[in-house]
């Protein structure tokens, strides 16, 4: 049964982002195999709680041995990242979000800036 159930997707992309690391077909697979035998033993919610834990602290000590290598690389990839977070995060919230209108609605921008809007002429 545990063989057809497969690992939660999130996890798994962070993973694979990790891909081009050269032990990382022997770390995906000794996380897959734990999380069938898990899922076999310990149930499906335990197996995938465990297979969240178990693929973030991967990430975090692949990353760490890849900022080691190569930091300037690293940190502009970290950097770029945060970036376009950050970008998706504090996008105005307005009533179309995918087009620029001339002149927003007052009302759009105090959502978004969470105070009234200021004109400076």
């Amino acid at each position: 049964m545990s063989e057809l159930m497969k690992p939660p997707a999130v996890p798994t992309a962070i993973l694979n982002f990790f891909a081009s690391q050269p032990d990382f077909p022997a770390v995906a697979g000794d996380i897959s195999e734990e999380f069938h035998q898990r899922a076999q033993t310990d149930g499906a919610k335990s197996a995938n709680g465990w297979y969240w834990r178990e693929a973030f602290r991967n990430a975090f000590a692949l990353t760490w041995r890849e900022l080691r290598r190569t930091p300037v690389r690293t940190t502009l990839l970290a950097l770029g990242c945060l970036l376009a977070v950050n970008v998706v995060v504090n996008a105005p919230v307005c009533n179309e979000p995918w087009t620029v209108p001339a002149a927003p609605p007052s009302d759009c921008i105090s959502r978004t800036m969470g105070v009234m809007p200021q004109m400076f002429f």
